[in-house]
């Protein structure tokens, strides 16, 4: 599960079922060592956030302000066409 969500992602690519699998150039610098910078926190936005469309409404509609109810954010993503019990299992990644 871990290997195909860090697919889904845009972290890695390869399945379970690859010989091997690699890192994103994205995913690449997400996960590199070292101290937080901007490029790799901008990295870790994109593909935690931005580039996943039920996240990235709801960062959209709330960011600065104060995360409301579950309810209120299915809601939300009702109105955006997403069914909401099973929107994170579908999300794309462009």
């Amino acid at each position: 599960m871990l290997i195909t969500n860090s697919s889904k992602y845009g972290i890695t690519t390869g399945s379970y079922a690859a010989e091997w699998l690699e890192l994103t150039p994205e995913g690449a610098i997400a996960t590199a060592l070292g101290p937080l910078t901007a490029p790799k926190i901008a990295a870790q936005f994109r593909l935690a956030i931005n580039s996943i469309k039920p996240f990235s409404i709801l960062y959209d509609e709330y960011k600065g302000e104060r995360l409301p109810s579950r309810e209120v954010m299915k809601d939300i993503l009702a109105e955006q066409h997403i069914a909401t019990d099973t929107a994170v299992c579908q999300w794309h990644v462009p």
